[in-house]
């Protein structure tokens, strides 16, 4: 009779004995879902502690569905990688085409545990020709326009205040 209330009490709350213990959790921790980023951002990935739950964990990444080493961040075939819970995992994303991209992770938390995962969906900013964004030339252009500008004040200034000959 106490098994069953309990068990109804917490079929009330969404969690079952069963689906409440999780032994780690992964999260993208960056880029954040909607961020705009350079064409070589850094993947962060954060393994959760959990009550009760294992030490690490094997993962793999993908990258708009193609699979990425999780260490080097190059895409073609990999082998999973092992995180410890409380750990981050660094990964650089390498000339990203402008545009959407999703990264997702995938492991699975324990022998007996589904496949779970995090997806992640970001938007790298579009560069020029050249490579540079294109915020940059605007920078510079504005730099030298401000330098000519002082120069020319510092210059009639000077003219004004020397004395007649």
């Amino acid at each position: 009779m106490v098994v069953g209330l309990a068990a109804a009490l917490l079929a009330g709350v969404g969690a079952l004995p069963a689906q409440a213990h999780v032994p780690i959790v992964l999260l993208v921790l960056a880029p954040q879902a909607g961020q705009t980023v350079d064409a070589d951002p850094q993947a962060v990935i954060y393994a959760q502690r959990t009550l009760g739950g294992v030490d690490q964990v094997a993962y793999t990444l993908t990258l708009d569905q193609h699979p990425i080493d999780p260490t080097t961040g190059r895409t073609g075939a990999t082998q999973p990688a092992q995180i410890r819970a409380g750990q981050q995992a660094h990964v650089p994303l390498h000339h990203l085409n402008p545009g959407q991209h999703t990264l997702s992770v995938r492991y699975r938390p324990d022998r007996d545990e589904p496949v779970m995962g995090d997806n992640v969906a970001f938007t790298v900013r579009p560069t020029t020709a050249a490579g540079v964004q294109p915020t940059v030339p605007i920078a510079v252009g504005l730099a030298l326009a401000a330098v000519a500008g002082a120069t020319a004040w510092l210059a009639r200034r000077r003219r004004i205040l020397r004395p007649a000959r």
